[in-house]
């Protein structure tokens, strides 16, 4: 499966919005599994990202006055046709499905048949969020896109992302299910809205290994895993009592808490729910569908969350 029939799927991701999914840590050992009615986003970020030289065009136009001409007329070579008008129009005609949107006539590339579908059943909108962006910086623009910010510079990477703010707006969370949550996961600090907080992000690049080491039933209390279960639970219950409410390691311990509240109801549900034979060929050890794997990874925790 190449990279454009693996997006025709509508399986790629790396954060998911809702204002259900995975509820947050605090509230989730009482919230139950309620059936998921509402809205989700899901964020998709291809780190090569398309070439947009290609994938969406202007029409072409007669006019030498007009973009639809310019463009062509500058971009000839970049489609690998030669530089006279008929020899755009052609390429226009043959390998450009015609859209208009809000007076615009523009066209996206034939070869993303599905990308049309989508557009066509009101599933797409496209934001660019890096144009105006004066810098060529890839990783810059990356961060641009997640922040939702074209003012954000190389330093500005503590800013809120698109994301977060989204959540931290509707009361919903964010899942980030990539083993390093991306800025786009991040909303706005309570104090101060141009730094970042975690407080509406739900980490999950492993949903199915999300609680904390239980020994089973039957294993033996002498064994050394068992015995550094025991000790640390009964460590991290005694602290939360002493700790005064405004001490810093407070959040420790209430992680630690919100963990195993969390993670044992959410671990016995999912042991209901065996992980689909598609989802599990795109990443599993013999002869995977992906090339990358890790994109596998992600679509089950998609399916989880």
């Amino acid at each position: 499966m190449d990279r454009r029939q693996f997006l025709g799927s509508a399986l790629a991701t790396t954060a998911l919005y809702s204002t259900t999914g995975l509820p947050g840590l605090g509230r989730v050992a009482n919230a139950g599994f309620a059936p998921v009615i509402d809205r989700m986003l899901v964020n998709v970020m291809l780190d090569g990202g398309p070439d947009f030289r290609h994938l969406f065009a202007p029409a072409y136009s007669a006019d030498s006055l007009s973009f639809g001409y310019r463009y062509w007329q500058a971009n000839s070579a970049a489609h690998d046709v030669d530089g006279n008008s008929n020899a755009w129009e052609q390429r226009w005609n043959q390998d450009y499905f015609p859209l208009a949107a809000n007076g615009y006539q523009f066209g996206i590339l034939q070869n993303c048949g599905w990308l049309k579908d989508m557009w066509d059943a009101g599933n797409v909108a496209i934001v660019s969020n890096v144009y105006g962006s004066s810098s060529r910086d890839h990783s810059l623009s990356k961060l641009v896109l997640d922040q939702g910010n074209r003012s954000s510079g190389p330093s500005n990477s503590q800013r809120p992302g698109w994301g977060g703010r989204l959540a931290a707006a509707a009361g919903g969370n964010v899942v980030a299910l990539t083993r390093t949550p991306r800025p786009f996961c991040f909303g706005p600090h309570a104090s101060d809205p141009e730094n970042r907080s975690d407080e509406w992000l739900v980490p999950a690049q492993d949903v199915r290994n999300m609680k904390l080491y239980t020994p089973e039933t039957d294993t033996d209390p002498r064994w050394a895993n068992a015995v550094m279960e025991r000790t640390l639970r009964s460590y991290y219950a005694a602290k939360r009592s002493e700790l005064p409410q405004e001490s810093a390691y407070r959040r420790f311990t209430a992680m630690e808490q919100q963990l195993r509240e969390f993670g044992e109801p959410l671990d016995t549900r999912l042991q209901t729910l065996p992980v689909p034979a598609q989802i599990e060929a795109l990443y599993n050890d013999t002869g995977p569908l992906l090339d990358n794997t890790y994109f596998g990874e992600q679509i089950r925790n998609l399916y989880d969350a």
